[in-house]
């Protein structure tokens, strides 16, 4: 949104909020305002103290938690409507519900002024009226909704400070123990043992080749396989009705021109070699993927009718499928086996495509529901099962040929690094140096640049090497002490601990501040949810089913 809308970092994030961005179709879509994409479920609202929560409380509760959603962001985005999002929507306002309820039980009351003080810091010099017109108004929202909202705010942070008030208490010695302890370096040197560096060690002899074929059968057994015919609604089959839509638009201009500050504007977008794209060339991207969503819904449309219409034959069946898409003009094509474990690699269909066809059987062969992909629509229908089969070695030669390869390899690498690590130990207790022991074994150890624990990533370490692993088992070891050979995937690699760097006193006394206040934020947090846990478990808070069961298992696609 505007600058002039304030985000509030320091507000206490109850019980992880989840933030999910809406879609350009969300964003532009008239369908997914809030009286449309955002309805209040049916039924069930959960229950606490024994009671249900009304439905009149939850659809209260649930216009604040939208409008909570999109203060948080910063007034840049309201909730989108996919079922993940709705899902996280629907536990929030019950949360938010329990919290008003808890608000209310301590008798905890908010002034007029503290209300009125919230407004203005989450406004800014943004005019209300115009705020209601411009924002609140399309999302079947008003100044009500918005002043209620504000004023339940206050007290739950009310209610925070409340719950979490010993959390506060950090003293100045324990703060500067945890950031000295937090921000210690380790300076590190790693040799790596990896299986591609043994390759050409090893000689694939025929019997051989035969031998580890015939003991992995069931490695090399291709399972049942399915083909669908399907047919696909191209979305650059529809652009020209979105450019028609477009013409309809006379704020698309400011449309893109916010999504793309949204976006993060250069630094978001770039060509295919990874270099950013000026303003004007960004912006026409964006216009161009606007233009391919805006297709895609017409695509969805579209298929959706050709769907409708396959639910009404009598005859459900694969020849109906490939009949009436011949009728339509729809080209019926035919996808490559494919499996469960293996599924649609190296295709365009997007992944949903292989989990729905998997589910198709003779007697339900057809999906009549479209499935999204970023290109295009499908739908499709059960055309052949596959029986598992064996294919012979002179079939797979080359591939079996590769995994003989690759396992030799790699146990060569295991046993060099293994060998290399028992030297280090008996090397650095005769007090040799690691450099020594590496160039006498001729490994090549590379020097890391120093790390602490809350370093997220190091430049130049090998690819192969889990960074977390790595920086866990550094901390474990003493300056001049060496770890065991480390096995993984692609071999492995023994890592050397050459000193610990001390946090220098400047940088204490420039950082322990803002370090100390985000330490007593989070013990803040950590304490409030500790007693929301303990008050929902005393109430016997209970989420209603939708939240309770996986969505997959409620027969959603």
């Amino acid at each position: 949104m505007f600058g002039s809308f304030r985000k509030h970092q320091q507000w206490i994030w109850i019980l992880g909020v989840i933030v999910i961005i809406p879609s350009f179709v969300i964003f532009f879509s008239p369908d997914a305002k809030f009286n449309k994409g955002q309805k209040v479920p049916q039924g069930d609202f959960g229950s606490f103290n024994g009671h249900a929560i009304s439905r009149d409380d939850y659809a209260a509760g649930r216009r604040e938690t939208i409008l909570n959603h999109f203060m948080r962001s910063g007034g840049r985005e309201w909730p989108g409507t996919d079922q993940q999002t709705s899902r996280n929507l629907e536990r929030d306002t019950i949360f938010r519900i329990f919290l008003l309820d808890r608000v209310k039980d301590l008798d905890i009351h908010v002034s007029e002024g503290a209300v009125d003080r919230a407004a203005k810091e989450r406004l800014g010099d943004f005019d209300a009226v115009r705020f209601e017109r411009e924002y609140l108004s399309r999302e079947g929202l008003n100044l009500e909704d918005f002043e209620r909202y504000v004023r339940n705010e206050v007290a739950i942070q009310q209610l925070v400070g409340v719950a979490a008030a010993s959390a506060k208490m950090v003293s100045p010695r324990e703060a500067e123990s945890l950031y000295r302890k937090q921000n210690e370096q380790v300076a590190t040197e790693v040799a790596g043992f990896w299986a591609t560096n043994y390759l050409s060690k090893v000689t694939a002899t025929p019997d051989a080749i035969s031998k580890y074929y015939s003991n992995r059968l069931a490695t090399y057994r291709i399972p049942e396989r399915i083909q669908v015919s399907y047919v696909e609604f191209s979305g650059s089959n529809f652009l020209a009705e979105a450019d028609k839509d477009f013409s309809t638009r006379t704020n698309l201009s400011a449309i893109i021109d916010e999504a793309y500050i949204k976006r993060g504007g250069t630094n978001f977008f770039k060509d295919t070699n990874g270099v950013p794209l000026t303003e004007k060339a960004g912006k026409e991207k964006l216009k161009e993927d606007f233009r391919m969503e805006f297709a895609l819904m017409s695509a969805r449309r579209k298929a959706a009718e050709f769907g409708t219409k396959l639910m009404d034959q009598k005859d459900q069946s694969l020849q109906t499928f490939e009949k009436m898409a011949a009728a339509e003009g729809y080209p019926v094509k035919v996808s490559p086996p494919f499996s469960a474990a293996g599924g649609l690699e190296n295709t365009d269909f997007p992944q949903a495509f292989a989990e729905r066809a998997l589910a198709l059987r003779k007697d339900n062969p057809i999906l009549y529901s479209p499935i999204p992909g970023e290109k295009a629509i499908y739908l499709a229908a059960l055309k052949t099962n596959l029986p598992t089969e064996l294919p012979s070695l002179d079939k797979i030669r080359e591939k079996v040929t590769a995994d003989y390869k690759r396992t030799q390899a790699l146990e060569l690498a295991r046993k060099e690094g293994q060998s290399f690590a028992t030297a280090v130990t008996n090397g650095l207790a005769q007090k040799k140096s690691f450099a020594d022991i590496a160039k006498q074994m001729n490994v090549k150890a590379e020097i890391l640049p120093p790390f602490s624990s809350a370093t997220n990533s190091v430049p130049g370490l090998d690819e192969r090497i889990n960074f977390r692993s790595l920086q866990d088992m550094a901390f474990n070891l003493k300056a001049g002490q060496a770890s065991q050979f480390v096995p993984n995937v692609e071999g492995g690699y023994v890592v050397y601990l050459r000193e610990k760097i001390a946090v220098k006193d400047d940088q204490v006394k420039t950082e322990l501040a803002d370090f100390t206040s985000r330490l007593r934020m989070y013990r803040q947090n950590e304490a409030f949810n500790d007693w929301f846990r303990k008050e929902a478990e005393q109430a016997r808070l209970t989420l209603p089913k939708s939240l309770t069961e996986s969505p997959m298992g409620r027969g959603g696609s």
